[in-house]
């Protein structure tokens, strides 16, 4: 709780999302990212070139710990989906 109280802003992974997705784009429509609005409004790092800020970087983090996490825990299992 102590981090919400104190950080200048609310932690969410929902733009990195987008973030990704904006800057798997623009290696094949960079025309499409750069004239979109809501990347304009929202990413303009991907705009400049950087996508990566350290909200992605948090986000990488979550995904990079859960992975260790169940390895350690040894519920990490390959299954297939049926």
């Amino acid at each position: 709780m102590f981090t919400f109280y104190t950080a200048d802003r609310p932690f969410g992974v929902s733009k990195a999302y987008s973030q990704s997705a904006a800057m798997i784009q623009e290696v094949f429509a960079s025309d499409y990212v750069i004239n979109n609005e809501y990347v304009q409004e929202t990413m303009p790092r991907v705009i400049e070139g950087i996508g990566v800020d350290w909200l992605w970087m948090f986000a990488l983090g979550i995904f990079i710990g859960a992975f260790i996490s169940s390895a350690m825990s040894g519920e990490f299992k390959k299954e297939a989906l049926e």
